[in-house]
């Protein structure tokens, strides 16, 4: 009786299956069992399916004898033999080679023993490559005379009939029509292609829809006629008489797309009535080089004013080109006052703007490259340097360090040759004062602490307010704990709470502004509460001081006060929501962020505020400098340990655009990082997280008088 493979497979596992009881019965008689005698008694093919996808592809086998054990057995005999040689062959060491397409059951026997598998052969793409049509060469913008042509085949390189192939363009633009095609009986795909508008190596992709493999077109497109010629650099530049030009004059000729255009004649002129020179002569001829550009060394003659040269390409859009300069008198003639007189300073230090002045030339141009000496003339004060050179605008400035005593202090800037430029400047003491009650008593290092704080502050804001009387306020006006206050406040007054909050490492302090004045909005009463579980940690880390001045500057205003001047800009919501570029724009803090590097930021508007809702919490959203962007700013929501948490000039402006009258002077040194700009991680180091820091109370508005005429409840 003959019997299929399938049948002789079921056979088998009924066969092994009947000697296993068998075995297990001898185990149980105590003779032989599944211990003694290795008997033959499985089958197994490794793999145990086989899927060929090329004619001619092959793929070994392996058959393994098994005993009761499930032991492998060495020095079996197994045969193998195939169920459809003309789908697939086998050998005696049970390899296996694809023929046609179909499926063939591969059989391997050991005695009595047999197993078998289905061998799947169904041809599949695996390698394309190229006919003709490669490396072809023709203006831009026009179809190539070749199709492109290329091979589909299986991985054995079979070619594959009805196989869908695609064109795809990746470099240099243009189209290829059809983009999909079905090979042919000889594997064979064509396509028309039409090339970009880019000069240069363009390239076409080709590959199965499904599958593996693909091939890769060139072709090399050259530019078309040349169409246009304009201005690159060297314009606008202005010199003094006589001298080369410090930048070439350089233009560019393109085709109607933009490609350069190579070797194209070019001719600089210096127009009629000017004694200049272009490469040492009036005229000077060149050609454009592959870049498209030609250029030339301008020596302006010694007229003072407008000189200009023409740069001719015939018959091109754009000719002729004119390049101008300004041509300035090799002396200075005059010397005017720019910018910061009479100004207002705290004594002792630099005044907030530096003192500028312009050097012009007889025809008053600019004149760069004067040396203009500063000399302190009244006040005692200092200046960074004695002397600047005037930049290519004319401009030149120095520092100005106010002397020690209030009242007039005068600065002389000269020229020789020139006017004297005075300067005017009055040197005012500190008068700002802030007042820290203490609800409880803190320790020696706790009161250190804010007497740094508000000394440091007192520096920065010293010029005086008026005073303001509180009118009768019962306990409990900012909290819990206030006590009542019936008084007249000079500048300020901060009652300070150490007690339990939340724990360790949660919320550190929470501070704001509780009133402020009417007529300037500036705070006359203010709250700070600080977590005695935290104070410990924070002095051993060395972060109390930093985050005592932190929390101080919440309540002068910083960040709590910016939404009340009409400064803060798309201010975030205090629940989850997508985030929005918050920022503040403060003419005075504008200014101080382009200062210290923030010309260079362009992620968003300007100067950026915390807008992320989940990692500081909603507390600080809208009052801190953005994190991601300033870093280690003492005004961001967090302390970062082991470095600096500098209070820079950009905090000190925001603090004058609210209405004090500030001192840059005391700004620590600054500049924004650049590594992490923008947006990138936190300096490292043991830090704190300011988390929900700001006070959310209401703040009262007192007139002059001390009556309340407004409440403002919390955003």
């Amino acid at each position: 009786m003959s019997m299929s493979p399938r049948s002789m497979k079921r056979f088998a596992i009924v066969a092994t299956a009947l000697s296993l009881a068998c075995q297990e019965v001898s185990d149980l008689g105590g003779g032989g069992g599944g211990s003694g005698t290795p008997v033959a008694t499985s089958l197994i093919i490794t793999p145990d399916a086989l899927n060929l996808t090329g004619l001619g592809e092959s793929q070994q086998l392996t058959a393994t004898v098994r005993d009761q054990n499930g032991t492998a057995m060495s020095g079996q005999t197994i045969t193998w033999s195939t169920a459809d040689s003309a789908v697939a062959t086998v050998n005696v060491t049970g390899l296996v080679t694809a023929v046609a397409n179909g499926m063939a059951a591969i059989t391997a026997a050991s005695g009595s023993l047999n197993a078998f598998i289905d061998a799947t052969v169904a041809q599949a793409p695996g390698q394309m490559s190229i006919a003709s049509g490669d490396a072809q060469m023709a203006t831009v913008g026009v179809v190539l005379p070749d199709s492109l042509v290329a091979v589909v085949a299986d991985n054995q390189g079979n070619v594959l009939d009805g196989t869908s192939v695609t064109f795809l363009v990746t470099q240099g633009g243009g189209t290829v029509a059809p983009d999909t095609v079905v090979s042919d009986s000889t594997g064979r795909v064509a396509a028309q292609w039409a090339l970009g508008t880019t000069a240069g190596i363009q390239t076409v992709l080709v590959r199965p829809v499904a599958g593996p493999g693909s091939a890769l077109f060139n072709a090399t497109a050259n530019p078309d006629v040349a169409d246009t010629v304009f201005s690159v650099s060297g314009d606008a530049q202005s010199q003094q008489n006589g001298s080369l030009l410090t930048d070439p004059l350089v233009l560019k000729v393109t085709d109607q797309y933009g490609n350069a255009i190579d070797g194209f004649s070019i001719d600089f002129d210096i127009q009629p009535g000017g004694t200049g020179t272009v490469n040492g002569g009036t005229t000077h001829a060149t050609a454009t080089d592959s870049a498209g550009e030609a250029s030339a060394n301008w020596t302006l003659g010694p007229e003072v004013g407008t000189q200009t040269v023409d740069a001719t390409a015939g018959g091109l859009k754009g000719s002729p080109v004119t390049f101008s300069a300004t041509s300035l008198s090799t002396q200075p003639g005059s010397l005017v006052l720019d910018s910061g007189d009479a100004q207002t300073g705290l004594v002792g230090f630099a005044l907030n703007a530096k003192p500028r002045v312009q050097v012009l030339d007889l025809a008053m141009n600019p004149f760069p490259g004067a040396t203009v000496e500063f000399v302190v003339t009244s006040g005692g004060g200092s200046v960074t340097s004695g002397s600047a050179i005037s930049d290519v605008s004319g401009f030149a400035e120095v520092g100005w360090v106010l002397g020690a005593g209030a009242g007039t202090n005068t600065l002389e800037a000269r020229v020789v040759g020139t006017d004297t430029v005075t300067f005017s400047a009055t040197g005012q003491v500190a008068a700002y004062d802030i007042e820290v009650r203490f609800i409880n008593t803190p320790t020696a290092g706790q009161q250190a602490a804010f007497d740094s704080a508000e000394a440091k502050w007192e520096r920065i804001i010293y010029g005086d307010l008026p005073s303001q009387p509180t009118g009768s306020l019962n306990p409990g006006w900012c909290g819990a704990s206030t006590p009542a206050i019936d008084e007249t406040v000079d500048d300020i007054i901060i009652y300070a709470e150490l007690k339990f909050i939340d724990g360790p490492f949660n919320i550190l302090g929470q501070a704001a502004p509780c009133a402020f004045r009417a007529g300037s909005s500036l705070p006359v009463l203010g709250i700070m509460v600080f977590d005695t579980s935290d104070l410990t940690n924070l002095a051993n880390n060395g972060q109390l001081d930093d985050v005592i001045l932190h929390e101080m500057g919440h309540v002068l205003g910083v960040g709590t006060l910016w939404d009340n001047f009409g400064f803060l800009e798309l201010p975030s919501d205090t629940a989850p929501a997508p985030i929005v570029d918050t920022h503040f724009d403060g003419p005075l803090g504008l200014a101080a962020f382009e200062d210290i590097g923030g010309s260079n930021y362009n992620l968003g508007n300007k100067v950026p505020v915390e807008n992320d809702n989940g990692t500081f919490g909603f507390g600080s959203l809208n009052g801190h400098w953005r994190e991601s962007v300033v870093n280690t700013e003492i005004m961001s929501p967090s302390i970062n340990g082991g470095v600096p948490n500098p209070l820079s000039v950009l905090t000190v402006a925001s603090i004058a655009d609210l209405g004090y009258v500030s001192n840059y002077g005391a700004a620590d040194t600054y500049v924004l990082p650049v590594a992490p700009f923008f947006g990138s991680t936190r300096v490292s180091g043991v830090g704190v997280q300011l988390v929900d820091d700001i006070w959310r109370g209401p703040i009262m508005v007192l007139d002059p008088t001390g009556r309340i005429t407004k409440v403002i409840k919390p955003r």
